[in-house]
């Protein structure tokens, strides 16, 4: 497959020169796809004719898919955010995904819990974990005495030095 003397083929770099299988973006949903095409006409960066096909979709389509407004799922993540964001400021940016999920069951909304940690990771809302407590000290009337680290060596010549041992 490499370059021939009479100007055959010559080796091509990474993708080997296919559009369809180099690029990421034509493996995407076309939903995707028009997303990346709206914001290449929109900066005026290449003809949106030019950029349909090479993505393989049709123009019709996009325009289609750009006269659209939102979905009812769209629509009904956006209510659900708008009620997650509320609950998680009224409970000081505290919870977390099981206590907002728990939140939204009380005001009746049947919605899955994966659903609600999609929408809070994607509106940055994390849930603070409270730090660990350990006792460290033991209270009481007669608490055990801690061990002695030091050794003390008599010998040493000055009174009350100790010796690390």
């Amino acid at each position: 497959m490499g370059s021939t003397a009479s100007g055959g083929s010559q080796a091509r770099p990474h993708g080997g020169g296919v559009r369809k299988k180099s690029s990421v973006l034509v493996r995407e949903r076309p939903a995707v796809k028009y997303a990346a095409i709206a914001d290449w006409a929109d900066r005026g960066e290449y003809p949106v004719d030019f950029m349909c096909e090479q993505l393989a979709v049709s123009p019709s389509g996009f325009y289609a898919w750009r006269g659209r407004g939102p979905s009812p799922r769209d629509q009904d993540n956006d209510r659900l955010l708008a009620i997650i964001t509320e609950a998680y400021r009224r409970l000081r940016g505290n919870p977390g995904v099981r206590r907002i999920h728990a939140e939204l069951c009380a005001l009746g909304e049947r919605v899955g819990k994966n659903r609600v940690a999609r929408l809070m990771q994607a509106a940055g809302l994390r849930g603070r974990h409270p730090r660990v407590w350990k006792r460290t000290t033991t209270s009481g009337p007669d608490p055990a005495p801690a061990p002695d680290r030091l050794i003390t060596d008599e010998g040493v010549g000055v009174p009350g030095a100790s010796v690390r041992g």
